[in-house]
């Protein structure tokens, strides 16, 4: 009810017949594990939630949807990784760190879509999310991390805004069906084995404000990547 300001750590973990919740707009901090391994299917956040903790929502294997209010700023690590049946996840503006690992699993996720206060993507966060088809990021975003989008198998094109600066290494390793990546200008380094094993990639166009390619940046995109755009600006390309 009304007047409950924190969840706290491990409040309700394992408590595997709770199927719902609902938190008033008082509560202003779900906690470490809070909900983690519970077989949610239904949560309704309200606006006043500020942080959502560490594994808050672990391996919560039934939570098919979730949508976060404006008031929520930081997500954390690993607060929905395992949680393999959740399919639609709503960020709004507002929200600015997306922690490790925090969607990583989550093999049933088809879309996202990070609001313009999103500054960075943190290492892991989507990895392995292996039906994710669209990700659409905004600008506003300055930093993806180390192994973000990894192993997003059906993630076919990515359009990056110009206020992204790094990719960090291994961003989108093995998403062999990405056949289309879009670099604007602003973009300043791509990290080690950020692209490494895209085989469908056939084309890519490096911005003139990128002064390094890191090591195997594109290995092993195999026989379908022909051609590769290189413009002034260049510094540095790594081995491989």
């Amino acid at each position: 009810n009304d007047g409950l300001q924190k969840i706290g750590r491990s409040a309700f973990f394992g408590c595997t017949s709770l199927s719902s919740i609902i938190l008033p707009s008082t509560v202003t901090e779900i906690d470490h594990a809070a909900f983690g391994g519970c077989c949610l299917r239904g949560v309704v956040l309200n606006e006043g939630l500020q942080k959502i903790g560490k594994y808050a929502f672990y391996n919560c294997t039934s939570l098919s949807s979730i949508k976060l209010p404006s008031t929520v700023t930081e997500i954390g690590k690993s607060a929905f990784r395992g949680c393999i049946q959740l399919r639609e996840v709503v960020l709004n503006d507002g929200l600015q760190k997306i922690g490790v690992g925090a969607f990583s699993g989550c093999i049933s996720l088809l879309i996202i879509n990070l609001p313009s206060s999103v500054t960075e993507v943190d290492c892991l966060s989507f990895y392995s999310c292996t039906n994710l088809r669209e990700v659409i990021l905004n600008e506003g975003l300055q930093k993806i991390g180390e192994k973000a989008f990894s192993f997003c198998t059906s993630l076919s094109s990515i359009t990056f805004p110009s206020t992204v600066t790094e990719i960090g290494e291994w961003a989108f390793k093995n998403c062999n069906n990405l056949r289309e990546v879009v670099l604007n200008e602003g973009l300043q380094k791509i990290g080690s084995y950020a692209f490494h094993s895209c085989t469908s990639l056939s084309s890519i166009t490096l911005p003139s404000t990128v002064t390094e390619i890191s090591d195997q940046a594109f290995g092993r995109c195999g026989n379908n990547l022909r051609e590769a755009v290189l413009n002034d600006g260049l510094q540095k390309i790594g081995n491989g």
